[in-house]
């Protein structure tokens, strides 16, 4: 789920896919945030929410979507991790599986692929972000990864990765 303003947030399903288990991404797009979530006039039916679309991810789904608003010449996009839609790696996955990184515009556009294969920058990603960390007084704009490292049944390790903005230009 990513929110870029009270007119738009985007709802990115990991799973079914358009053909089920192949075909395009799938989402929603909440325009209207407030009857969306659940304040102080809810009445619990989310409301806001138009019918589901389509996206080509090249047969992967949503593992992550974030409004970054420093994108694309500070007119900001979404950074989106397109990955195996099936279960997990208990389930269906089996290890070090290709993720992908995009760059999308948002409704009405077809997204970019920023890096074809992650496996060189992170393990399993199911989150990412531009951040900006202070270096010996420099600001260095970084992009951060979440990774979910599965470990054995029941025990999984979350860590966090970041590499230098540049890779998204490689």
């Amino acid at each position: 789920m990513a929110y870029r303003n009270a007119n738009e947030m985007i709802v990115g399903l990991r799973s079914p896919l358009s053909n089920r288990t192949t075909g395009n991404a799938l989402y929603y797009v909440v325009n209207n945030v407030a009857n969306f979530l659940p304040g102080a006039n809810w009445n619990g039916e989310a409301a806001g929410i138009g019918g589901v679309q389509q996206l080509n991810l090249n047969g992967q789904g949503f593992r992550s979507i974030q409004w970054v608003p420093t994108l694309n010449g500070g007119a900001g996009a979404y950074l989106i991790i397109g990955g195996p839609s099936n279960g997990g790696p208990l389930n269906a996955e089996t290890g070090r599986e290709k993720f992908t990184l995009y760059q999308w515009g948002g409704p009405g556009t077809q997204p970019v692929v920023r890096i074809d294969d992650l496996r060189p920058y992170t393990q399993r990603p199911e989150g990412v972000n531009i951040i900006t960390l202070t270096v010996n007084n420099v600001p260095q704009e970084r992009v951060i990864f979440v990774e979910d490292r599965y470990q054995a049944q029941g025990y999984g390790t979350r860590n966090a990765i970041h590499w230098p903005k540049s890779i998204l230009l490689e």
